[in-house]
């Protein structure tokens, strides 16, 4: 890793951000950890629909006819952080919602990594010979990549994964946490988060055992305080 890459973690504008960035980086480094994750699916995924989940994993057959295996990676420890904001006083009408994908350039680093290493994979035995000339035919839409290309098919095919969180982050309120850690929100009684808002940090994988979990937490807090 570049010396400016770490250079750019060390570098925070928040007190959120001063307090998350170190333990995101010390995950990163375990090699315990997995940084990515690299997911391999039947059939043709087409990037130039990456902002159509439905056209970007179920393709017209007719378009991309034959017998396709998609190879996927997943950032695990994202350094990029967005934002939600409220647009009005009407309940009814949607936050300003900005992910800020990429806005870190350690992600696309590590990105970036990941998709020059699946390129290998599909190209070594023994999976290289189950694919068409050992891994070499490119699916439409997709072409070869080296260190010079790979962050700019990055920045222009990637995706969500589909597992939104942190937007009501639990953290004390002076450094942008939303609920505390009986995950009653700041400057309230009688109010509490309950689902994937309040992770501080991703979550390496799936979300629904941790939020089955956070639920089970909840339940006890309020029984809790009914008691009290």
């Amino acid at each position: 890793m570049s010396e400016s890459l770490q250079n750019a973690v060390a570098s925070t504008t928040t007190p959120s951000q001063s307090k998350q960035y170190p333990l995101v980086f010390q995950k990163l480094l375990n090699s315990g950890e997995a940084c990515t994750q690299e997911v391999f699916l039947p059939g043709a995924l087409a990037p130039q629909f990456v902002s159509n989940a439905s056209a970007l994993f179920t393709p017209d057959p007719t378009t991309y006819p034959g017998n396709y295996f998609s190879m996927l990676a997943v950032l695990e420890h994202p350094f990029s952080r967005g934002s939600v904001h409220i647009t009005s006083s009407d309940p009814s009408l949607y936050p300003a919602i900005d992910p800020n994908y990429f806005s870190h350039p350690l992600d696309v680093y590590v990105i970036s990594q990941a998709i020059l290493h699946i390129q290998q994979v599909a190209r070594t035995a023994p999976l290289s010979t189950h694919l068409k000339d050992g891994g070499y035919v490119f699916q439409e839409g997709f072409y070869e990549l080296n260190d010079d290309n790979v962050e700019a098919f990055v920045k222009s095919s990637f995706t969500s994964e589909y597992h939104p969180m942190g937007s009501c982050a639990m953290g004390p309120r002076d450094q942008g946490g939303v609920v505390d850690e009986r995950l009653v929100v700041h400057g309230t009684s009688n109010l509490r988060v309950v689902d994937a808002s309040v992770f501080p940090l991703q979550v390496r994988g799936n979300l629904a055992s941790l939020v089955y979990a956070v639920a089970e937490r909840a339940a006890d807090f309020v029984k809790e305080d009914a008691k009290g």
